[in-house]
């Protein structure tokens, strides 16, 4: 998550791409290193699947930057259930 923290203390919080496929190629990325340097052993592939794609189309339209997306997603993703 420093990366997504050095995003907002440097204000990168919005980034422009010119395909919505692009930007779900950066995103998923983004995922894959989070993943990485977390050490977590989940797939991203598996985490990828989850994806509400009208949430990630909502990123890209609003330009955010997808190391922020990929965090959130991370974030919410491995927060533990409630009941």
């Amino acid at each position: 998550m420093a990366a997504a923290g050095y995003c907002h203390e440097q204000g990168i919080n919005r980034e422009v791409f010119p395909t919505y496929e692009s930007y779900c190629l950066a995103f998923a990325t983004e995922l894959a290193r989070l993943l990485a340097n977390r050490g977590d052993p989940t797939n991203p592939d598996d985490l990828l699947s989850g994806v509400d794609s009208s949430k990630l189309h909502s990123s890209f339209k609003t330009d955010t930057h997808p190391r922020l997306a990929a965090a959130g997603y991370y974030e919410f993703v491995s927060q533990p259930q409630r009941a």
